[in-house]
């Protein structure tokens, strides 16, 4: 690892040689660790360089982190809920705190389902990419792509302006939609807030801070404190139900700040005396609709408020299409990270030199040339509506008789013309236009196939997913239709993607004798390591006592995982 010693371990960006503060960052490579998080510069699962810790939750730790097999910063977070289990120091294992065991285990599948889920929504562009998610010293890990960003709540401070609504609308569309995924596969993400959406350097937002469900209820140990003016009532009232416009509360909060540069008056307060207002100048500049429904997704008590993300996306966006369908991003869905954004002012009308009074006579010349030309107008349509059948108006029938759509042209006095014969040439032209030829999509990722323009004009490409030992994660199995077949445009094709290898639960095998727990974890396509540890002289030698990773997770076939058994007494 000697090559990534120049490496800051806050930010993981190379550091100027003979510095240990990062000009970046700001962080210190030679901070201590506390003991309950991994050691800096310890590597996980050989690829993952550890870094300092970035962020605390009641649940889980973030760790800056270098992946050393494609050579790039990523993030990594651990589950670790401080309050119900500790770190044993020689291992770096996990365990729960005496007592906890239960809902230590519970809380560990919540932690795993909920990055599943989010990883299953990588094309979401408001939600972190999320690169996998494994088991490993008793605990799980999600790994995420690293990206620059600020907190809104620094934003806003740094550039110390307001945005007018036609910009909060467009920059908060795309948080907007994701939560709604969000919702839709029973995630809250119930901390919403100005310091958990990121400015990323590109101007977009993005969400962040997620936690398990038990870390918003009344799980007293890893109950989170509620972000002040952006916490709905249910989160500090746990007799209140969590739901899905919990977020909507939280969301249309921030944007009131957006717009007012106010915050809203703390939720427990407003129970009480609800003074929470629109200020008059801004509500001078907001479409009545949005008013009514920042006023209904703040509305104090949630059986009150708009039911869900998608009324509240319906009710800001439904101008722009039809209601519910999600509107695509622009340019413009962004915000300077460096610089205030100017607003946009309205162009005024130009101005016109206003015509001179001419007088009566002029006027009635007007009028008369007008009346005229309408009743010409008026004539020219009937006479090639109907009465071209009865009247022969030589110089108007020429005139008309190059205009392919008027009934007049559908044959002579009536009578239905032949249609021109098509030539070889045209039809074979017009064949061309409507078949595309069928691309070999074996060679291509799920990522490329995704963001490929042109098939998305030429193909509807439905995907499918399954394991397999042969295919690497996200490339492509088979096509339903084969490369080089034409077919017509806009034809359906089923592309099969490889999920990776095939993933099986691993079994809990403590206190088992090795030879029994190696057969079974073998024959169910792990690979199994031994390490023995001294006996203190009461346990039963050779059964095991420990295991590297999690029982009950789902792992990829050919996983590697260590047992960890005693040894002989006296050994």
């Amino acid at each position: 690892m000697a090559e990534y010693q120049n490496l800051c371990l806050g930010c993981m960006r190379p550091l100027p040689v003979g510095m240990q503060v990062c000009p970046n960052c700001s962080r210190n490579n030679d901070e201590i660790q506390p003991s309950l998080y991994l050691p800096k510069r310890s590597v996980l699962c050989g690829k993952y360089l550890i870094g300092l810790v970035k962020e605390t939750a009641s649940d889980c730790v973030t760790y800056a982190a270098f992946d050393i097999v494609i050579k790039k910063p990523v993030f990594i977070c651990e589950f670790l809920p401080e309050k119900l289990a500790i770190r044993d120091e020689i291992s770096d294992n996990v365990r729960p705190r005496a007592g906890y065991e239960a809902m230590y285990g519970a809380c560990l599948q919540s932690f795993v389902s909920l990055w599943q889920t989010i990883q299953t929504l990588n094309e979401v562009p408001a939600l972190p990419t999320v690169y996998e998610v494994f088991g490993l010293n008793s605990t799980v890990y999600a790994v995420c792509e690293s990206f620059e960003s600020i907190t809104l709540d620094e934003y806003f401070t740094a550039t110390e302006s307001l945005l007018s609504w036609e910009r909060v609308k467009k920059v908060f569309r795309p948080i907007v939609t994701a939560l709604m995924q969000l919702n839709s596969r029973g995630i809250i993400h119930g901390r919403v807030s100005l310091s958990t959406i990121l400015v990323g350097a590109d101007g977009k937002l993005r969400l962040s801070g997620f936690s398990i469900p038990q870390a918003k209820s009344n799980v007293i140990e890893l109950r989170s404190p509620c972000s002040a003016g952006y916490s709905p009532l249910e989160l500090s009232d746990t007799r209140l139900t969590i739901c899905k416009n919990t977020d909507v509360y939280s969301l249309a909060a921030v944007m009131y700040t957006a717009i007012t540069g106010l915050q809203v008056q703390n939720a427990a307060d407003r129970a009480v005396n609800d003074l929470m207002v629109i200020p008059s100048d801004v509500a001078q500049k907001l479409p009545q609709k949005v008013i009514e429904t920042i006023v209904s997704a703040l509305r104090v008590h949630p059986e009150n408020r708009l039911r869900s993300m998608q009324e509240f996306y319906d009710a800001l966006y439904r101008t722009e299409g039809q209601p519910g369908s999600l509107q695509p991003e622009t340019n413009n869905d962004s915000l300077s990270v460096f610089q205030t954004e100017p607003e946009t002012e309205e162009t005024p009308e130009p101005k016109t030199r206003p015509e001179k009074d001419s007088g009566p006579v002029a006027m009635t010349i007007k009028v008369f040339l007008t009346l005229l030309i309408v009743l010409s107008m008026l004539f020219v349509t009937a006479y090639s509506t109907f009465l071209y059948k009865y009247i022969e108006v030589g110089l108007l029938d020429n005139a008309l008789s190059a205009v392919s759509f008027l009934p007049m042209n559908s044959g002579a006095k009536g009578e239905k013309p032949e249609e021109p014969e098509s030539t070889t040439e045209d039809r074979t032209t017009a064949w061309k236009l409507q078949y595309v030829t069928v691309p070999n999509f074996r060679l291509l990722t799920y990522s490329e196939i995704l963001q490929n323009a042109a098939f998305k004009r030429n193909f509807e490409i439905s995907f499918e997913f399954e394991a397999s030992d042969e295919v690497e994660k996200n490339s492509v199995i088979s096509q339903s239709v084969e490369p080089g077949e034409s077919v017509e445009q806009g034809s359906q094709i089923i592309v099969t993607i490889s999920s990776g290898k095939p993933k099986i639960v691993l079994k809990d095998v403590m206190g088992m004798n090795y030879d029994e727990a190696y057969r079974i974890l073998t024959a169910d396509g792990f690979n199994v390591e031994k390490v023995v540890r001294k006996n203190p002289g009461i346990m039963k030698p050779d059964t095991v006592c420990n295991m590297s990773l999690v029982a009950g997770i789902e792992f990829e076939k050919g996983t590697s995982v260590t047992l960890t058994v005693w040894g002989e007494i006296g050994g």
